[in-house]
Order: C-alpha cells, then sequence, then structure tokens
C-alpha cells in the first residue's frame, strides 16, 4: 500500500510539472479601416508559458485563403511578443470580407489563432481604373446653375487605364458636338487634382486640371475654373467654375470594337 500511494503521488506531481498554460493570441485591433494600397502595420500580443518561434499568417477574402506566410519571430524560443505584420491591402481585398489569421503552435504543441477583420474602401486611383468600367458624362453645370452641356453629351464617356493613358469614346449622338478627345490623365499625390490631357480636334495638346470634389463606385464629381468670357453673355466670366459630374457603368469590351 505504501508503494502505490508513492507512485500516485509522484505521478501527480510529475503531471502538474508538464502541465503548462496554452498560448494566447490578442490583436491590438479586431477591425481595421484602410483603403487599397494602403500598408497597415497589424499588431497582435501573443504570451505562450511553453514558448514558441514562428507566426503563421494567412490572409482570407470571403473564405478564399491566400498563400499562408510564416514569419520567424526568434531563433529561441521566447514566451511574450508584441508581433506586428504589415499589410498591403490588395484592390481585389475590396471585393468581399478580408480577414486576417495569425496562429501559434507553442514548444507543448499547443496551437492558439486570432483574426482581424478589414473594412477596406478602394483607392482614388481603384476606383478610378475599375477593369470594365467607362465613366459617363451625366451632368455639366456653371456656378449660376445653368447647364451649357451639348444634349448628347451623356452617351460620351471615357475609361482610365493603370498605364496613365485614357480610352475615350465619343459618343453616337454627339457628332460634331465634341471637339476634342483625352489620351492621358494624372493624379497628384494628395489625390485631390486629376490632370487630363485634351488633344484638340487640329491637333492641339493642352492639359485640363479638374479638383476632385468626390469620387466612389458609382459616380466621379470634378470642378475647374473656365474661361467663359468668350460667351456673349454678360453672365459669363473667365474664371468661372465648372462642375463635371460623372458615373461609372460596366460594358462589355467585346462591344467596343469601332467605339473608340
Amino acid at each position: 500500500m505504501l508503494l502505490y500511494l508513492s507512485a500516485f503521488f509522484y505521478a501527480c506531481s510529475d503531471d502538474s510539472s508538464d502541465s503548462v498554460a496554452g498560448p494566447n493570441l490578442t490583436p491590438n485591433e479586431s477591425t481595421i479601416v484602410a483603403k487599397t494600397g494602403d500598408v497597415v502595420p497589424v499588431k497582435v500580443n501573443i504570451k505562450a508559458p511553453a514558448g514558441f518561434s514562428e507566426v503563421v499568417v494567412q490572409a482570407r477574402v470571403d473564405g478564399n485563403a491566400k498563400p499562408e506566410e510564416r514569419v520567424t519571430v526568434s531563433e529561441s524560443p521566447v514566451t511574450q511578443k508584441d508581433f506586428v505584420y504589415e499589410y498591403e491591402v490588395q484592390p481585389e481585398d475590396a471585393e468581399g470580407v478580408l480577414v486576417l489569421n495569425f496562429s501559434i503552435i507553442d514548444e507543448s504543441s499547443q496551437q492558439a489563432e486570432t483574426e482581424v477583420i478589414f473594412e477596406i474602401e478602394l483607392g482614388m486611383e481603384d476606383l478610378l481604373t475599375r477593369s470594365n468600367f467607362r465613366w459617363f458624362y451625366q451632368q455639366e453645370l456653371i456656378v449660376s446653375g445653368e447647364n451649357i452641356m451639348d444634349p448628347g453629351k451623356g452617351t460620351t464617356s471615357m475609361s482610365f487605364n493603370d498605364d496613365g493613358t485614357v480610352n475615350f469614346y465619343l459618343g453616337a449622338d454627339d457628332g460634331m458636338g465634341v471637339f476634342a478627345s483625352y489620351t492621358d490623365w494624372v493624379l497628384d499625390e494628395e489625390e485631390m487634382k486629376l490632370t487630363l490631357t485634351r488633344l484638340g480636334w487640329l491637333g492641339d495638346v493642352s492639359e485640363e486640371e479638374y479638383d476632385l470634389i468626390s469620387i466612389n463606385r458609382n459616380e466621379l464629381v470634378v470642378s475647374m475654373e473656365v474661361d467663359l468670357s468668350w460667351i456673349e453673355d454678360e453672365d459669363y466670366s473667365e474664371n468661372e467654375l465648372v462642375t463635371t459630374t460623372l458615373v461609372s457603368q460596366a460594358y462589355n469590351p467585346d462591344d467596343l470594337e469601332g467605339d473608340e
């Protein structure tokens, strides 16, 4: 009996010495708001009494997993770490719900994980250059509120390409009502001004600089000062503020043959 009790207490003592608390991962923020193109530092506090040396990071968009990345945090196991992972938000991340999953397996083979959810907004350039979308003129108003746009101009549109070029499409109803086209575009670093290269009907090239008022997936609003003093009307001045609104529409590239 004494030998049995001694063996029992020894086993219990041995089990308690080997029992180590499992790891725990706590993100600094559970939800992060960002836009495409941003490089976002994501901070996760990791505690692992048994020690760990590697973190596995995997991004998922609507459940579709991207390739995982294994990050070595230390050559020898550590028990605590403020782990910071920099993630660059891609345009395709805005098409669904982006989740970053962080997981570790400690030295005692215990596992833990946590997730950070991203709320993604498309950046200015990504909004402008969305694939298979054209921006159609909707309205163009001077400050006084009078619409000076030709009636058929609503069928004219343009699309912005990633390489800085513009595809300009003259609407079927516009005829010679539009005497210019646009060939290139540039957005300034502050994303406040949009410059379009304008090709006149006589081959003259000029630049038009627009203030970017607002942009989302459906509508682009820009404004610029225009010299309208040549119009024989006392209401127009040399520095008339003109606001242009364009709306986005999806299109099939196969339908554009001969349209440009």
